[in-house]
C-alpha cells in the first residue's frame, strides 16, 4: 500500500513539473499554456454560474424537506448555525484578542484603519 502523503505529493507535483516543461518547450509549450489559461477561465465562469443559481437549489431542497417532514426538521440546522456562530465568537475572543494582547496592538485603531478594506471585501464577497 502506498503512503497517502506520497500520493498527495504525486498529485501536487505533477502539474508543477508539467507547467515547467511546457514553459521550457517554447512556442509549442506556449500553446498548451494558453489552452490551460482558457480552460481555467471557462471553469471559473462555470463555477460563477453554479454559485449564482445554487441558492435556488438550496431553497428548493429546504422547502421540500420542510413540506415533507415539517418545521421540526430545521431545529438541528439552527443548532448547527448557532454552534458555528459560537465557534466564531470563541475564535474572536481567544485568538484575536489574545494575539492583540500579546502583540500590544490596539484593536479599535486597527479596525478603524482597515474599515474601508473590510467594507470593500464584504461588498465583493456577497457577489
Amino acid at each position: 500500500m502506498l503512503w497517502p502523503g506520497l500520493i498527495c505529493f504525486k498529485l501536487s507535483s505533477s502539474p508543477v513539473f508539467f507547467a515547467i516543461s511546457a514553459a521550457k518547450a517554447g512556442k509549442d509549450g506556449q500553446k498548451v499554456i494558453d489552452l490551460s489559461r482558457d480552460i481555467t477561465h471557462i471553469m471559473f465562469n462555470v463555477t460563477h454560474y453554479v454559485m449564482k443559481v445554487s441558492p435556488i437549489g438550496i431553497f428548493g431542497a429546504i422547502a421540500h424537506t420542510v413540506a415533507m417532514y415539517g418545521l421540526d426538521v430545521l431545529i438541528p440546522l439552527l443548532k448547527l448555525i448557532g454552534t458555528m456562530y459560537l465557534a466564531i465568537g470563541i475564535f474572536l475572543v481567544i485568538l484575536v484578542i489574545g494575539a492583540a494582547v500579546v502583540t500590544k496592538v490596539n484593536l479599535v485603531g486597527f479596525y478603524e484603519s482597515h474599515q474601508r478594506t473590510y467594507g470593500f471585501g464584504l461588498h465583493y464577497i456577497s457577489f
